[in-house]
This record gives C-alpha cells, sequence and structure tokens, in this order.
C-alpha cells in the first residue's frame, strides 16, 4: 500500500462561468488510431437519472472479471493489465461510476463542491491502478481520458474538477501497491454515453483501453 500524509481537507466552492458559447471539447483530443466497435450493432440503456453509486468498500456480490491483457471493450467492472512505454505494469479496474455526479462526493464529505454549468453534467469514475510489475511509476492515469457517446463524439476529463477532487495528489507508485484515481467529466445532459476510455500512450491500441458503461 502506498503511505499517504494525512491532509486537512477544506471545503471549496468552484464558480466557473456560465459561457453561452464554447469551443467543442473534442476539437483539442488526440487523434486515436485504435478501431472502435459498430455501435450500432450494440445494446445501449439510457442514462440513469439518479446517482449510481458503487462504493468502494463494499465488496461485489460476485467476484470481478480477472485481469484481461488491452483490447475489446470491457463490462464496468472489467480489469485490464496495460504495460507502459519503460517496462512498466499496471492493473486497472473501473470501481465507481457515478452518472451524475452530485456537487458533494459523499464518501469525501469535505472535500470541494463541483457544480457544472446549466445545461451539463458531471460524471465521476473512479479508477483502481495497482503495480503488478517491478517498475515504479506515477499514479496520474487519468492524464489521458475520454468518454464516449452513441454517435462515437469524444469528451476529455475536465481538468479543474479532476484536480479537485482528487483525495491525494498523483505520487510515485511502488511494486505491489495500489491507489484510486478520481476522473470527472462535465457533459451535455442530453449525451448518451457508452464508453469510458482510459491511454498511457495514445494512439497505441495496446496502451488504450474502453470499458462500456452501462
Amino acid at each position: 500500500m502506498v503511505a499517504v500524509l494525512g491532509i486537512t481537507a477544506v471545503a471549496i466552492h468552484i464558480h466557473r462561468p456560465r459561457d453561452t458559447e464554447f469551443a467543442d471539447r473534442s476539437a483539442t483530443l488526440p487523434e486515436l488510431s485504435i478501431p472502435l466497435p459498430d455501435y450500432d450493432l450494440l445494446p445501449y440503456g439510457l442514462t440513469p437519472t439518479q446517482p449510481t453509486w458503487t462504493p468502494l468498500t463494499t465488496p461485489p456480490p460476485t467476484s470481478p472479471p480477472a485481469p484481461v491483457p488491452v483490447g475489446g471493450v470491457l463490462p464496468p467492472d472489467g480489469s485490464v493489465i496495460m504495460p507502459g512505454d519503460s517496462g512498466e505494469r499496471m492493473e486497472l479496474r473501473v470501481v465507481r461510476i457515478v452518472n451524475p455526479a452530485p456537487r458533494f462526493d459523499p464518501q469525501n464529505p469535505s472535500g470541494p463542491e463541483l457544480e457544472p454549468r446549466l445545461g451539463y453534467r458531471h460524471i465521476l469514475i473512479s479508477v483502481q491502478v495497482e503495480n503488478t510489475g517491478d517498475v515504479p511509476f506515477m499514479t496520474d492515469i487519468e492524464k489521458y481520458s475520454w468518454l464516449v457517446d452513441k454517435a462515437g463524439n469524444t469528451y476529455a476529463r475536465d481538468v479543474e474538477m479532476t484536480e479537485a477532487r482528487q483525495l491525494y495528489p498523483a505520487t510515485r507508485l511502488d511494486a505491489k501497491s495500489w491507489v484510486t484515481r478520481e476522473i470527472v467529466f462535465e457533459v451535455k445532459e442530453s449525451a448518451e454515453l457508452t464508453r469510458f476510455r482510459l491511454s498511457t500512450h495514445p494512439g497505441e491500441a495496446g496502451q488504450t483501453q474502453d470499458w462500456r458503461l452501462s
């Protein structure tokens, strides 16, 4: 386990201007060269209207799927073994999806208040990362992460909101240690999201993984 220094959290309010016009976030995303599934052949569920919590302290009713190599599309609780650029070997698992995410995190009552812009909603995804190799690496695995909607459009993480919601800053993760990273997205209320994507090297299929959101 990684030793975490005690930090006294102070509740803050992040106010963001309600712009009527803004640039499409997908325009700044790095181009990925991996093929996407045929969305017309996959079933889609409606976006839930109430937050859905998967507490980290509550064990799942059944054992989660065993880790698999990178590739394909995993179920929401699927785990993947992902290599790094310098011999790193990490296991990544989505452990919590909150859609829509409330302004306050019930698991961190003293954390910051996050309020979306009018007509938007926040989605929070918690990813557990474990160092299953021998090479240490930094835990900022959320750096390249996106949501994908039914039409194939991508939405990058909200950098400001993601940093505000982290329980502790990114740090070095030694072998046999694990930590959880929080990733926050702000998307339109009408967006029909179907995938969560995370990459340690954008453009490399062997280092990019998709998870279903339903």
